[in-house]
């Protein structure tokens, strides 16, 4: 006899790669409708800009250690030397790396538990999350360590 949580299971089951793949767009629709820049982003682009700009890492020209994030800020500065706007860039490598972590949640929740439903539902919580989803367009480097703490 199959209980109603094994005709969900076969129901999740039916929608193969459809399923994880519906939901990561889901969280991403999420992060994009909850999409704004921190005021903090800023400083590492201004960072970013004087590199690119061959000042090195300066802060209006001052050599002054005023950002917490380097790799970020070097991230940015490719964005930067490749013309791409700053915002456009990090907006678009934090949805990158938003996917990244909810595909790897989804994956892990199977591994662990062993059930689409609950890794339905684990990716749901995280993607739906207000302060995961909004972080993913902050333009600072939150969702890349999420994506890699996950990964």
């Amino acid at each position: 006899m199959t209980t109603p949580r094994d005709r969900v299971e076969d129901a999740l089951a039916r929608l193969g790669p459809w399923l994880p793949a519906t939901l990561v767009a889901l969280g991403i629709a999420s992060a994009w409708a909850r999409r704004f820049v921190l005021d903090d982003a800023f400083i590492a682009f201004q960072y970013a800009r004087s590199l690119v700009e061959g000042h090195g890492l300066t802060w209006f020209g001052t050599r002054v250690q005023g950002f917490t994030d380097p790799l970020w800020v070097l991230w940015t500065a490719i964005g930067l030397a490749c013309h791409v706007d700053p915002v456009v860039w990090t907006r678009a490598t934090g949805l990158a790396a938003c996917a990244v972590t909810l595909a790897c949640t989804w994956r892990l929740a199977r591994v662990t538990t062993g059930s689409r439903l609950l890794a339905a539902l684990a990716v749901l919580v995280l993607g739906l999350n207000h302060t995961f989803a909004a972080y993913a367009t902050s333009g600072l480097e939150t969702m890349l360590q999420a994506m890699l703490l996950t990964l």
